[in-house]
């Protein structure tokens, strides 16, 4: 309440006969006993705000909370994209989340291979460049990744994409084609861990198992029967890294407000743990907004 504006209307005022103490103290409990009958009938959607302000303060609050737009509580559909250098456990991580959450993975290199075999006029037109170890041109790669990110599949499921963008330029294709991210992640290792993965990376010709020389379950007369895939010879890998890490900053920096980093150089259960972390919690706010 407002104090009297003056001298002369504070000494001709009178008490309410409302207020003695005791009137007063029923009113309270009175009070006291019904809003906790209304606290809990409205316990879902009451708001509390502190009245011991100024008026207009509380005014204002209030006013803020009923005019700001309703929370929309429904799930959205994954859309993740996991950025990294070949060999930082895209391919791994995709599988995982498929496996748990019935996302769909689409791995681009392998899409642009689909294409090429299924003889379609992306394919052809892709196969042309392949053939001659040439790179396929970004306007026709975005068009065979956004007609598989719009089957119905990924669309009511969701899915998750690696291997593309590789640059700036095709994330801002992708984002042109409505297909803009809601989730991304960074698997982050280190150029030579990398490359250590990759190169030692083995096959059994008889059984087709794959063993990594780090860790192989055989002897060393063994090893020289274990074939490698030419694409994991260090001519082949040195390219491919250095191409992603020619482009890397710039293309963390494009997706800087939805990215999130994740240390990849660990056991890929732990990986898996950080990145189902980064899907459920909210994202981190970016601290240079913060003045």
């Amino acid at each position: 309440m407002k104090p009297p504006p003056n001298l002369q209307v504070e000494n001709r005022l009178i008490p309410h006969p409302d207020s003695s103490p005791n009137e007063l103290r029923e009113k309270i409990e009175a009070y006291e006993r019904e809003n906790f009958i209304l606290q809990q009938i409205y316990a879902t959607s009451a708001r509390m705000f502190n009245a011991d302000q100024p008026l207009t303060d509380v005014y204002a609050s209030v006013l803020a909370y009923v005019t700001q737009p309703p929370r929309n509580l429904a799930l959205r559909t994954p859309r993740i994209l996991l950025l990294g250098f070949v060999g930082s456990g895209r391919k791994t991580q995709a599988k995982l989340l498929a496996g748990k959450y019935g996302l769909v993975p689409v791995d681009c290199s392998a899409l642009i291979n689909q294409e090429i075999a299924s003889v379609s006029l992306l394919g052809k037109a892709m196969k042309t460049y392949v053939e001659r170890n040439m790179a396929v041109p970004d306007a026709i790669v975005v068009e065979a990744v956004k007609a598989r990110l719009t089957q119905p599949d990924c669309t009511t499921r969701g899915w998750i994409l690696y291997g593309y963008p590789r640059s700036k330029q095709q994330a801002e294709l992708l984002d042109a084609e409505g297909l803009t991210p809601n989730r991304v992640f960074a698997l982050d290792i280190s150029h030579i861990c990398a490359a250590e993965r990759l190169t030692g990376r083995r096959i059994d010709p008889v059984t087709g198992q794959r063993f990594h020389l780090s860790n192989r379950p055989f002897g060393d007369d063994m090893s020289v029967q274990m074939l490698q895939n030419p694409q994991d010879r260090e001519c082949v890998i040195g390219s491919k890294l250095a191409t992603f890490a020619a482009h890397k900053e710039q293309l963390y920096e494009y997706y800087a407000s939805n990215l999130i980093h994740i240390h990849a150089d660990v056991d890929v259960h732990t990986v898996f743990e950080e990145i189902e972390a980064g899907l459920v919690n909210p994202l981190p706010q970016d601290k240079s907004t913060n003045t």
